[in-house]
């Protein structure tokens, strides 16, 4: 796997308990001196020799190399190498130990940093940091082979870019070797080759915090289905149709018996904030996800939610201002009501209700009363730990959150 740490680094150093190799992407020659367990990588401002490398702990003397193909390291023994890289003003944007190797490539916006590792390797440093270590062991089961089809499906429909995968949120959270434990270690070795399939290929298994009751369709959240996945009522018996304001208002104050995640901390949420400072934040914001209408409205004066999925989840909202208004679909509707960029400020969920200020437009202030944690699609993490604590298995617990979808071992299926 190609994992994206960072982007935009003017610096990275690459350190190892064991000495290091370090080589251009497509050559067999080693750059620094025997011993060698430190390198650091500048970004030049050279056009032809984007990069220096710089060597100053080994024991024959400091070294050093200026060129402009990508450079990759690794310790001569396999152990963990650590990276720390800062931008351009200083700040650290990278600072871990990772296992696989590293690669440094030039761009005209500063150094890209990858980490280069196989997915069994990978799978640790990812249910560490997602589910938890301390997660039950059939609940780390399933979050290891949704997290291994997830990122095998976007390794297999690469964009172009020089990863498969970012260690975000904007992929799937990875914080490498000091994530791992002896519990995420054993989950992603007995789930080996283990991942979801429809019709033979790997489905693009999402996955998020807590549902608050109910998931929601993809066709919802970002207006195309993922093939294997739909809405699913997240506790015990059957759901009910949540697309009307006084039915989800009724499932979200007082929610059903035997619904899942009701112990996460935001299973239920409340945010509540004046005209004044969703105007300020809708300036910045709006323009930044470009939605249908105006980018800048004005003064706020009224939150609208035009529609509903059966889910209860909110699929269109118009804000309506002073000087115009803009309509915001899906789950960009989550990051308008913030800094506006995925996985930045905003708000838990779209499942959520709006309590107004005032008998009339223009409104002084919302109070957003909403339940779950995420865009809501897929495997809820808060609900697999708690059908694993009833006794599930991890194949019944992926059977619950993608029931269109086939459990496949791809080891036992190779010829």
């Amino acid at each position: 796997m190609r994992v994206l740490l960072a982007s935009g680094v003017q610096r990275a150093r690459v350190t190892s308990s064991a000495p290091l190799r370090g080589s251009a992407r497509d050559s067999d020659r080693q750059l620094l001196p025997r011993g060698c367990k430190s390198a650091t990588v500048d970004l030049t401002g050279k056009t032809a020799a984007p990069l220096r490398l710089s060597v100053s702990d080994a024991p024959d003397g400091t070294g050093g190399l200026q060129g402009a193909s990508p450079l990759v390291f690794s310790s001569v023994d396999g152990t963990p190498i650590s990276i720390r890289a800062a931008g351009s003003t200083g700040r650290v944007v990278v600072d871990g130990t990772y296992r696989g190797s590293a690669e440094i490539i030039p761009g005209s916006r500063g150094l890209t940093v990858v980490s280069l590792v196989p997915v069994d390797d990978y799978l640790p440093g990812v249910l560490g940091a997602e589910i938890g270590a301390d997660s039950p062991r059939e609940a780390l089961e399933a979050q290891a082979i949704a997290a291994r089809s997830y990122v095998l499906y976007h390794a297999l429909h690469a964009t172009g870019e020089p990863f498969d995968i970012a260690a975000t949120t904007s992929g799937q959270v990875y914080r490498g070797a000091a994530a791992e434990s002896e519990a995420t270690v054993r989950a992603a070795r007995e789930t080996r080759g283990e991942v979801l399939t429809v019709q033979g290929s790997v489905v693009d298994a999402t996955y998020h915090a807590v549902s608050g009751g109910v998931t929601a369709d993809p066709l919802t959240v970002w207006g195309s289905p993922i093939a294997g996945l739909a809405a699913v009522y997240d506790g015990v018996g059957t759901g009910r149709d949540l697309s009307t304001e006084d039915e989800v208002r009724r499932f979200l104050l007082s929610p059903p018996r035997g619904v899942l995640g009701a112990s996460h901390p935001y299973f239920r949420w409340r945010t509540r904030l004046s005209a004044d400072s969703l105007t300020r934040m809708l300036a910045a914001s709006l323009p930044r996800r470009h939605p249908q209408g105006a980018e800048q409205i004005g003064r706020l004066q009224d939150i609208r939610i035009d529609a509903r999925a059966v889910s209860g989840h909110i699929s269109q909202v118009t804000l309506v201002g002073s000087a115009g208004a803009a309509s915001v679909r899906g789950d960009a509707i989550r990051w308008v009501f913030g800094d506006g960029r995925t996985g930045g400020d905003g708000l838990r969920s779209t499942l959520f209700v709006v309590d107004k200020a005032g008998s009339r437009a223009p409104y002084s202030a919302y109070e957003f009363v909403g339940g779950g944690w995420g865009h809501g699609t897929g495997m809820s993490q808060a609900g697999a730990i708690e059908l694993a604590q009833r006794g599930l298995d991890h194949r019944a617990i992926l059977k619950h959150y993608y029931r269109l979808a086939d459990l496949t071992d791809l080891v036992e299926s190779e010829p």
